[in-house]
This record gives structure tokens, C-alpha cells and sequence, in this order.
């Protein structure tokens, strides 16, 4: 697991605006990092140990294609869109994230829509940094 600063972390303007739960997104270096807003939420959760899961760039963009419904293929993280609309992620190393049908479909459409294009980029520059 992976825990980060929460200055730079997105979610989609579809996103609930009264602070509803979603699929969050950053790139941190050369990494995509995605996480569920859903358990800062609980105060019981210990904010060190949320659950994150961190992907390549690559495997940024076949996500984003998977995610749209535009690809089947992907490496990592497996994601299983249930008949109800809600969605499961899963990395190689068993991080797991849970959303709602509701989050499932703000995210998906602001990748559709392009409004997370820039993640790639953002990590690219990353690992420029320093070259």
C-alpha cells in the first residue's frame, strides 16, 4: 500500500458535489495512483493503511480503455463491472477497491469525456524529472 498527501488526489466533476464518495485519481511521479474516497470518510479508518492501488502509465492507459467499455485487455488492475453498474478493482498484489454504481458511472464518464487525459502526462513529466 501507498500512502500519499491528499493535495493533489481528483475525482470526477460528475462526482456528487456534497462531498458523495468517488473514484479518486493523481499521478505521483511516474505513477497513477487510484484510490476510493469512501474510507477517509469512516473515522475508524487509520488514513496510513488506506488502500491504494498504483499503476504504470501504461497500464494507466489500458485502464482507461477498459473503463469506457472500449478494450477487454488489460494487465492490471482487473476491473469487474457488475450486472448492478457498481465496480471492483483489484492489483496484482490484492489492493481491492469497491464502488458504487453511481461512482462507477461519474468516473467512467469523465474518462470517456477526456477529463483525465492529462494523468499520463503528469507522470511522464515525473519521470523526466531529473534526467
Amino acid at each position: 500500500m501507498t500512502t500519499t498527501d491528499t493535495a493533489t488526489w481528483r475525482k470526477a466533476r460528475r462526482s456528487n458535489g456534497g462531498g458523495g464518495s468517488c473514484v479518486e485519481v493523481k499521478a505521483e511521479g511516474t505513477t497513477i495512483l487510484i484510490r476510493d474516497s469512501k474510507y477517509l470518510r469512516n473515522p475508524r479508518n487509520n488514513p496510513e493503511v488506506q488502500p491504494i492501488i498504483s499503476i504504470t502509465v501504461a497500464q494507466w492507459c489500458e485502464f482507461v480503455e477498459v473503463a469506457t467499455g472500449r478494450s477487454e485487455a488489460l494487465s492490471e488492475p482487473a476491473i469487474t463491472v457488475h450486472t448492478d453498474g457498481s465496480a471492483s478493482l483489484e492489483s496484482a498484489d490484492g489492493i481491492h477497491l469497491d464502488y458504487t454504481p453511481t461512482e462507477w458511472l461519474a468516473f467512467s464518464s469523465a474518462v470517456d469525456e477526456g477529463e483525465f487525459d492529462d494523468l499520463a502526462d503528469l507522470a511522464d513529466k515525473g519521470a523526466n524529472v531529473g534526467a
